[in-house]
């Protein structure tokens, strides 16, 4: 085939999918920016009549409103999961946004900004670290001078604990005999298939490195034992900013790292199909990514609410044992607040990431885990399913809506009434922090379970 004709038939291919549309107008309620704005070109529907012309050929390029239209779609595929039609709206917004037209963000001397950023500092962690450090000296000198204008809302204020997680090491769960002969060995044959392997990541570790430390002690408790390879960025934050290139290389990177750890623990080159480890993500973000691009079937990928969701319990020991470690009840923001009969009553409510509801499917998980703590009452709240704005890097590079919809959520979630939110992804847990302010405690689902156990982690 002709490279002419296999863009006619890529044309009509994607023709066809928008055709599914029927313009029932249920996404609009589902869409952070049309909420915002009250725009309908803001909206699902609307920027698919934008995409429509763009590929028919009608307009040669988008002006510069169209453009922007499409540059503020957060693709949180809120609008996929309510769509009574299917339409496969987030395939048709990026082959618009980068096969028919690049986006401005990709262009210029900013564009080449992004370009490094994504390449080179996501994936050493040596620069990683040194943005952390100069986070926390940017937030003394704030204090020092409390009058100066922050570089950003997305500054955190709080205070960044760090404390190193050493790579290409096992933490084993405690209560277990590993048979391993010389430290280079591998683990023994009745261990291996209790053994997960949890990659530190770029973002998570950076700004909130205690929850790696609560994850695994949450993971340990249930019978696992972690290994942690040396791996960088998985390539989700370059691939969702439209740097699909240096996103690719990332995850191509990130699997070969998985792959060579799996090697190394069995301590041979077998075939990866018998491999049954399962590769752990406690950030949504990561865990969508890679179970979207990873082409090898054999590597079993999953959240870690999946591995220990008591309504499809997967962990090695029973979960009447690990609800029998969950005896110390988890503080709010004051944890000088008196607790009767054992109990503080704490009420929070739980944002579900727009990475682990609608891109994973994943929508009770985490609400069957957190339904575990003792003294724990979920609140619902309004427009809960409803992106917070931070999707990857887009309260970063669209601060002019990514703010409005952080308020929108904030907001929200204060009518609940409550001083705790529980959510699973680091970009949302900075959102949210950085919109509701003071009085409120942000947190990660394995921090308060972490909270619960009387037992010492072996971290």
């Amino acid at each position: 085939m002709s490279k002419k004709n296999a863009e006619i038939a890529m044309r009509d291919e994607e023709l066809d999918k928008i055709k599914a549309c029927i313009h029932c107008g249920i996404c609009l309620s589902a869409c952070p920016t049309y909420l915002t704005t009250g725009n309908e070109g803001n909206s699902p529907r609307g920027r698919l009549y934008l995409i429509k012309d763009l590929i028919q050929g009608e307009v040669p390029e988008l002006d510069i409103a169209g453009q922007e239209y499409l540059d503020n779609c957060l693709s949180c595929m809120a609008c996929e999961t309510v769509c009574p039609s299917g339409v496969e709206y987030i395939q048709l917004l990026d082959y618009a946004r980068h096969e028919k037209q690049e986006s401005s963000y990709s262009k210029g001397f900013w564009g080449l900004v992004r370009k490094f950023s994504f390449a080179f500092l996501l994936d050493q962690r040596y620069l990683l670290n040194l943005g952390r450090i100069g986070l926390k000296v940017l937030n003394i000198f704030y204090k020092l001078f409390p009058f100066l204008p922050k570089l950003s809302k997305m500054q955190p204020s709080r205070e960044i604990s760090y404390t190193k997680l050493e790579v290409n090491k096992l933490y084993p769960s405690a209560g277990t005999i590993l048979d391993v002969a010389g430290e280079n060995a591998g683990i023994g044959v009745c261990e291996q298939s209790r053994t997960v392997l949890f990659n530190l990541g770029c973002v998570m570790d950076t700004l909130y490195n205690s929850v790696h430390h609560d994850t695994i002690k949450v993971l340990n408790a249930a019978g696992y034992h972690v290994y942690v390879p040396a791996s960088g960025c998985c390539g989700a934050l370059a691939s969702h900013s439209g740097e699909f290139e240096i996103g690719e290389k990332q995850t191509e990177k990130f699997i070969q790292a998985q792959c060579d750890a799996l090697n190394k623990l069995y301590e041979t080159e077998q075939a990866l199909g018998d491999f049954s480890n399962p590769i752990v993500f406690n950030s949504a973000g990561c865990g969508a990514h890679v179970k979207d691009k990873v082409y090898l079937e054999s590597l079993v990928l999953k959240d870690i609410a999946e591995l220990i969701d008591p309504d499809n319990w997967l962990a090695p020991i029973s979960l009447e044992d690990f609800k029998a470690k969950l005896i110390s009840p988890v503080k709010g923001i004051d944890e000088n607040a008196e607790i009767e009969d054992g109990k503080q009553s704490l009420k929070a409510v739980y944002h579900p990431a727009c990475h682990l509801y609608h891109a994973q499917g994943l929508t009770t998980q985490y609400q069957n885990l957190l339904a575990l703590i003792p003294n724990l009452e979920l609140i619902p709240f309004l427009e809960a399913e409803v992106c917070c704005g931070s999707a990857g890097f887009y309260n970063l590079i669209k601060p002019q809506l990514a703010e409005p919809i952080g308020e929108r959520k904030a907001a929200n979630i204060k009518k609940a009434g409550v001083d705790l939110v529980i959510t699973a992804n680091p970009g949302c847990m900075s959102q949210i922090e950085a919109h509701l302010g003071g009085g409120y405690r942000v947190v990660h689902p394995m921090s308060l379970l972490a909270q619960c156990f009387s037992e010492k982690s072996n971290i």
